[in-house]
């Protein structure tokens, strides 16, 4: 019996590279990102301990969000990088990491938008 995941025609560097070779270096671009987003959270954590516990449940909420985030990019790129590896058949199926991404970004920005709206500096 074949396995029905063996390619008829094998995927090229040339194919994969401008679509799968810039999505992995915007995911390594976003955890480099994300690195130095832990690191403000932290620095806020240590140098503010007395702020008003709205500003530290925003600066979590931020923060967990955008972990969030981050977990769902790395799936993505494992999804289509490393499990589906040599399937075309499967590269074309959309994960669900890659929906779940599209809402937690909608959520995180309605919740800037919110914020920079309340804000005492805005107009």
């Amino acid at each position: 019996m074949s396995d029905p995941y063996v390619p008829v025609v094998p995927p090229t560097g040339e194919t994969l590279n401008g679509t799968y070779g810039a999505m992995l270096i915007g995911v390594l671009v976003a955890a480099i990102l994300f690195g130095a987003t832990n690191v403000q959270v932290y620095m806020y954590a240590i140098h503010n301990p007395h702020d008003s516990i709205w500003n530290k449940l925003v600066v979590g909420a931020l923060w967990i969000l955008d972990a969030v985030h981050t977990a769902l990019c790395f799936h993505l790129v494992y999804w289509y990088l490393i499990t589906n590896y040599y399937r075309p058949p499967e590269l074309l199926d959309i994960v669900w990491s890659f929906k779940a991404q599209i809402i937690v970004v909608a959520i995180l920005i309605i919740f800037v938008h919110t914020l920079v709206d309340m804000a005492p500096f805005a107009s």
